[in-house]
């Protein structure tokens, strides 16, 4: 049996399960360190402003549950950071959990996409224009 739902419904299940699912007080996230080209186009070392990783308790690479990315982020890169600007924000799932759950509820084509990118910025005041999972 197929059902049809109204985008804002949909977006409306996609928030519930979100803040059903993800622990928004166990959630920390933090700039990575790294070396990045600023605005001056100098190349500095210390914490990326362009991208945040999001993750649970201590950090930890194999923790992290996913990723922001600024269109800044892929400054002084080839061709695929051209694209990648253009795609910007973006976010990265490093963890398949969530978008596994949310493809199995709601359809591997993207259809919880828009209702991820408004629970996002309500909880992190951030946009997302593109999401990799």
């Amino acid at each position: 049996m197929k059902f049809i739902i109204k985008e804002s419904k949909l977006n409306k299940f996609v928030i519930d399960f979100l803040n059903n699912t993800v622990d928004l007080n166990e959630l920390n996230y933090f700039h990575p360190y790294d070396t990045y080209e600023d605005d001056n186009g100098d190349y500095v070392e210390g914490e990326n402003p362009n991208v945040i990783d999001f993750y649970y308790g201590d950090y930890n690479e194999d923790d992290i549950i996913f990723r922001w990315y600024d269109k800044g982020y892929w400054t002084g890169q080839n061709v695929m950071g051209d694209r990648r600007r253009n795609e910007s924000p973006i976010l990265t799932f490093m963890n398949d959990n969530i978008p596994d759950n949310l493809n199995g509820m709601f359809g591997d084509n993207g259809e919880w996409h828009e209702g991820f990118k408004e629970w996002f910025r309500t909880n992190f005041n951030r946009n997302i224009k593109t999401i990799r999972d």
